[in-house]
């Protein structure tokens, strides 16, 4: 029998009977148990499904690999964690490749580099963790496509990274490399090496995320005007920091000093080349300790040469390691090799820090500083259980109801729905929504799914209470119609209260019939005279309907799985016009 066969023979759609052979997390425990049974009873892929029994147990000991050095206090915290560590440093990405499915998670910092190739050797993977800020060396896409967490460890550097950058503006005003150089060749140049304070002077920050605020702060205890460019930044934070947005053009033609704080990216390499550098007083410095490839650095080193700028200090390139560089030759210029975060105490607390958010997200499901995520704390993912509980059922409802390909989905957020993590929410209702029926699909990878088939998202927030304290309702629409469901929280418990339109009050459980039919004297019994004769016990039986005669929804929570016999002897009923099996 293959899948096809069992599906039908059961009344359950493939996706959700792979799932919960594959032991998948979204897959209540009895609904498993169930079809497995069911699996042995129709002898349907026996083996996976003794594999599927003996895996029921989660396991209690998880596996890490550290591919990079970290703090040896690390290794203590996850001990504590019961979770089990490697060290294997400077693997190759073969090496990496041939071991990589015995492990949970993977650490690393700047030198190991996690690709597409080895992602999708991984069986086990749950999380890639880089203890520092920057996650270049790590396939992002690749890692959100196959549902793994990327995270790291961002707060644990930006003081360092921020320390670093004002070291190298304070170089550059004191011209402190240049006099060294002169004077440990017994020179004596003190005219020569003459430079300029920094009080009053206006630096300009191109970026303020973690470590530009951090730069602004250590700026303005030096009485220095701070001048910010960050499309992102909001008022507040702005006002916190006692600083001035600007345009980009505006910080570049302003400031005495211009230090970059930016990811890179498609939209911000080579954000300053000739002409941005044209913008620039001839009397001021360009800092860039971010990422490498911001700067274009060909047009730095003409700008450099013909004296269009004072200087510059760069502790990060294009490409790394620098090697024959033409800045070699320029005496107004700092060069460092990436000592952003090379710090003793940012070294141990970017290990620290990322050991516990593994530690954490293994053994309680919390993620922290995830790239490709948004993060919730156990306590946050706590408070939250009625509405992933909740969005949970909608999802996995509406996927198991749909037939026709979806072109949109859409989903409102009303009353105290509107006031939580509604990322996760969404995500956890594709998520299951698609799951229904495409395989592979999770939380992290289910938004860029839905768009990779052309999908439009909407979501929609209104805080106002309407009818209920809070509601969440999910529209799809097909090239066929428009369907939405609805679900309130009562007392802690999800339901469902609205279906195509129609007001309904029930509660889902694990096996549910969904049935359409017009309102008519006589379909409620005849349903129940079917299930009673093949002995399916009715937990729940809740009604709706649009009108005496009209259109009527039923949703019939039965004990145990309603087979496809079963479900053809109900369609037959008179005025019957739609019979489903949900399972949940």
């Amino acid at each position: 029998m293959n899948l096809k066969d069992f599906s039908k023979k059961i009344g359950v759609n493939p996706s959700t009977i792979s799932r919960a052979l594959n032991n998948y997390p979204d897959i209540s425990q009895k609904t498993k148990e169930t079809i497995v049974k069911l699996a042995k009873k129709h002898n349907y892929n026996p083996n996976k499904s003794a594999q599927f029994i003996g895996s029921i147990k989660a396991p209690s000991n998880f596996k890490v690999l550290i591919a990079d050095k970290i703090s040896e206090a690390s290794y203590k915290i996850f001990k504590n964690n019961n979770i089990t560590v490697d060290k294997k440093f400077n693997l190759s990405e073969e090496e990496i490749v041939a071991i990589i499915s015995k492990y949970d998670g993977v650490v690393v910092r700047s030198s190991t580099k996690i690709t597409k190739k080895i992602i999708e050797k991984s069986k086990r993977l749950k999380v890639i963790a880089r203890a520092g800020v920057g996650v270049d060396n790590v396939d992002v896409k690749s890692a959100t496509d196959k549902g793994i967490i990327v995270m790291n460890s961002p707060q644990s550097t930006s003081r360092t990274t921020a320390e670093h950058a004002i070291s190298l503006i304070f170089s550059l005003a004191r011209k402190i490399p240049f006099a060294h150089l002169s004077t440990i060749n017994k020179k004596w140049q003190k005219e020569l090496f003459k430079g300029v304070e920094l009080k009053s002077k206006t630096i300009g920050l191109i970026g303020c995320g973690n470590i530009g605020s951090e730069v602004a702060k250590i700026a303005k205890s030096l009485q220095m005007n701070v001048i910010v460019y960050d499309p992102y930044l909001s008022a507040d934070r702005i006002e916190s920091l006692d600083a001035e947005k600007s345009s980009l053009e505006e910080v570049l033609k302003l400031s005495d000093f211009v230090s970059l704080h930016l990811p890179i990216m498609n939209s911000t390499k080579n954000i300053i080349d000739s002409k941005k550098i044209k913008l620039m007083k001839k009397t001021s410095y360009l800092i860039n300790a971010a990422r490498g490839g911001l700067i274009n650095e060909d047009d730095l080193y003409k700008a450099l040469s013909k004296q269009n700028i004072a200087g510059a200090a760069l502790d990060v390139f294009e490409n790394e390691p620098l090697i024959n560089s033409p800045f070699y030759s320029l005496d107004n210029i700092i060069l460092t090799p990436h000592l952003g975060a090379s710090t003793v105490e940012a070294q141990d607390a970017a290990s620290i820090q990322i050991s516990n958010q593994i530690s954490d997200f293994l053994k309680s499901g919390s993620i922290i500083n995830s790239v490709n995520m948004s993060s919730i704390s156990g306590t946050e993912k706590k408070l939250l259980g009625p509405y992933l509980d909740l969005s949970y059922k909608l999802g996995t409802f509406a996927g198991q109801l749909t037939e026709n390909a979806i072109k949109a989905i859409t989903i409102e957020y009303e009353g105290t729905a509107s006031m939580v993590n509604q990322d996760l929410l969404t995500r956890n209702i594709i998520h299951n929504l698609l799951g229904s029926f495409i395989d592979n699909v999770n939380s992290i990878n289910a938004i860029e799914i839905a768009k990779s088939r052309n999908i439009k998202i909407s979501t929609l927030q209104n805080d106002q209470p309407s009818e209920y304290n809070t509601l969440i309702r999910l529209t799809l629409t097909t090239d066929r119609r428009s369907r939405s469901v609805a679900g309130s929280i009562f007392g802690g418990q999800s339901r469902i209260v609205e279906i195509k339109g129609i007001k309904i009050d029930a509660e889902l459980g694990n096996f549910n019939i969904y049935l359409t039919n017009k309102d008519k004297v006589g379909v409620i019994n005849s349903v129940t005279q079917v299930l009673t004769k093949n002995n399916i016990n009715i937990a729940t039986f809740n009604l709706g309907r649009v009108s005496p005669e009209g259109e009527a929804i039923a949703l019939i929570q039965t004990d145990q799985i309603c087979d496809e016999p079963i479900l053809n002897y109900l369609r037959k009923i008179k005025n019957v016009n739609q019979v489903k099996s949900i399972v949940i």
